[in-house]
C-alpha cells in the first residue's frame, strides 16, 4: 500500500528507472527528493524541470520520517542505506515500490530483451493522445496523471525485477539469454519469464517469430504475432523505404490495417506492432494509432541521429549481439549508399566473454570498426577477455580505440558513424567531435 503522505526520498535519483519514477511521484502530489553522484547525467534535465530536489551521496540526507527507495544498483554497504538501516527506515527496492505503486492501474508492461523501451515509449506516445496517461520509460522518462487510471511501464527482467509486478497486459518483444552475470542459462530466463506471464491478469502480446515465447506455461491469453503464417496476427512488408517501413497486420484473412513507420529497421516493425495491437486492444482507431506513430521520433539513446559537416553520427543503447545487428540493419536502411563505420564499447566482462563470437559476427557487417575497452560494472571490475579478442575476430578492418587516441577515427570525414554501448560510449562520440571541430 503506498502512503500518499510519506515524505519519500531515493537513493540513485538520476538512475533511468528512477528519474521517471521521481516524476510519477512528483506529478502524482506524493513528495519526493533524492540523492546521487554530483557528475551531470542526462536524467537530471527531467528531475530539475519537475522541481525535485537532488542532492550529493551523503548520510546526513537521511532523516528520521524518510520513506527510503533503494536504486538497484546500490547494496547495503551503501552510507546512505547503513543509515536507513541505523534510523529503522522503511526501505523499498524500486521494483518493489514501482509494484505497489502499479495496483491502483490498469497497467501495461512491456517486457523483452530488445526492444523494451523503444516499444514502451511508442505506446505511451499512441495512448498518451487520447488522455494524458502515466508511463515509465528505461530512457529516463516519466509521466504521472492521477486523473487517468492507465499505466505502461517497462518490464526489466534483470535479476527477475519485473516478478514483482501484476500487469493487466504484458507485451514480450523477445525471450534471450542477456544477462548471463545473473541468468544460469535460458531456461532460467524462460522461468522468470514464466512468472510475470502468470502474473498478467488479461492478455499477452508475444513476438510469435521467436521461439522462446512459445515456451511459456500461462492461463493467460496469449496472441502470438510475427512475419511467420502461423502467427495469430501476421506482419506483412509492403514496402521498405530509406527511413521507414510499411507492413499490414492480418488476423484470419483479414487486415486489421495498414501502418507506416517512423523509424527504419526490422526490430523497429517488431516494436511498431507489437504497440499496435495493445492499442487496438484498448478501442484505438487505426487513424489515431498511425497518427501518434507517424509523430514519434523515438527515445533517449535508441537509435538517435545527427549531423555534423559531411557526417552522420548515430547514437544507440546496443550492447547484445542481436540488438547491433538490428542497429546496424536500420542504418543500412536509411543509408545504404554511405560508408558505416561502428564505434562500439564492449558491456561487462561476463557478457563479452558469452557472446565473443557472435560479437564478431555481427559487427563484421560494417565497413569499418573501432572496438573500445569493456565497460565494467559494479559488480566485476576485471574479467578474462579484451577489447582485443573481439578485433581479432573480426580482422584487418577492426582496431581498439581510446579517448585520448582517436587519430584514425577522426580522419573519417563523411559517411556514417554509428557509436554503440550501454555504458558510456558517448565519451567516444564527444572526444571525436572535439577532435573534428580543432
Amino acid at each position: 500500500m503506498i502512503d500518499r503522505n510519506g515524505n519519500y526520498f531515493i537513493i540513485g535519483i538520476k538512475g533511468s528507472g528512477l528519474s521517471a519514477l521521481a516524476a510519477i511521484m512528483q506529478n502524482d502530489g506524493l513528495k519526493v527528493a533524492g540523492s546521487d553522484i554530483p557528475d551531470y547525467v542526462f536524467t537530471q534535465d527531467k528531475l530539475e524541470e519537475e522541481g525535485i530536489p537532488v542532492y550529493p551521496f551523503d548520510p546526513d540526507n537521511i532523516k528520521v520520517g524518510q520513506i527510503i527507495i533503494q536504486g538497484n544498483s546500490f547494496n547495503e554497504n551503501h552510507p546512505e542505506v547503513k543509515k536507513a538501516q541505523e534510523l529503522g527506515l522503511p526501505i523499498m527496492r524500486y521494483h518493489e515500490f514501482l509494484g505497489e505503486y502499479l495496483k491502483d492501474y490498469t497497467s501495461i508492461g512491456v517486457s523483452g530483451a530488445h526492444g523494451k523501451t523503444t516499444t514502451t515509449g511508442l505506446l505511451s506516445n499512441i495512448l498518451n493522445k487520447k488522455e494524458k496517461i502515466n508511463y515509465l520509460i528505461g530512457d529516463g522518462s516519466g509521466q504521472g496523471n492521477p486523473k487517468s487510471n492507465l499505466f505502461v511501464f517497462e518490464a526489466d527482467e534483470y535479476e527477475r525485477h519485473f516478478t514483482k509486478y501484476y500487469p493487466d497486459y504484458l507485451i514480450i518483444t523477445n525471450i534471450d539469454f542477456d544477462h548471463p552475470d545473473y541468468f544460469k542459462d535460458l531456461s532460467d530466463v524462460v522461468d522468470a519469464f514464466n512468472t510475470i506471464a502468470n502474473q498478467t491478469k488479461k492478455l499477452i502480446v508475444a513476438f510469435g517469430d521467436d521461439s522462446n515465447t512459445h515456451k511459456l506455461e500461462t492461463n493467460c491469453p496469449i496472441k502470438y504475432f510475427g512475419f511467420k503464417l502461423e502467427n495469430q496476427v501476421q506482419i506483412v512488408i509492403t514496402e521498405r523505404k530509406t527511413n521507414t517501413t510499411i507492413f499490414k497486420l492480418v488476423e484470419k484473412d483479414q487486415t486489421l490495417g495498414t501502418f507506416e513507420t517512423s523509424l527504419p529497421g526490422h526490430q523497429y516493425v517488431i516494436d511498431t506492432a507489437a504497440a499496435i495491437l495493445i492499442a487496438k486492444e484498448l478501442k484505438l482507431s487505426n487513424k489515431l494509432i498511425q497518427q501518434q506513430i507517424s509523430n514519434f521520433k523515438g527515445v533517449k539513446r535508441r537509435f538517435n541521429i545527427s549531423n555534423f559537416k559531411d557526417v552522420t553520427i548515430i547514437d544507440d543503447y546496443a550492447h547484445h549481439p542481436n540488438e547491433i545487428a538490428a542497429s546496424i540493419d536500420s542504418a543500412r536502411q536509411m543509408f545504404p549508399n554511405q560508408k558505416l563505420t561502428v564505434v562500439f564499447q564492449p558491456h561487462t566482462y561476463t557478457r563479452t566473454a558469452k557472446y565473443l563470437n557472435d560479437y564478431g559476427k555481427v559487427l563484421s557487417a560494417a565497413d569499418k570498426i573501432f572496438i573500445t575497452d569493456i565497460f565494467s560494472s559494479p559488480r566485476e571490475k576485471s574479467g578474462s577477455v579484451t577489447n582485443k579478442d573481439i578485433v581479432n575476430l573480426i580482422g584487418n578492418k577492426a582496431e581498439t580505440i581510446r579517448t585520448d587516441d582517436l587519430e584514425h577515427l577522426t580522419q573519417i570525414k563523411n559517411g556514417v558513424i554509428l557509436f554503440m554501448g550501454a555504458g558510456d560510449i558517448q565519451k567516444y562520440e564527444k572526444a571525436y567531435l572535439k577532435d573534428y571541430r580543432s
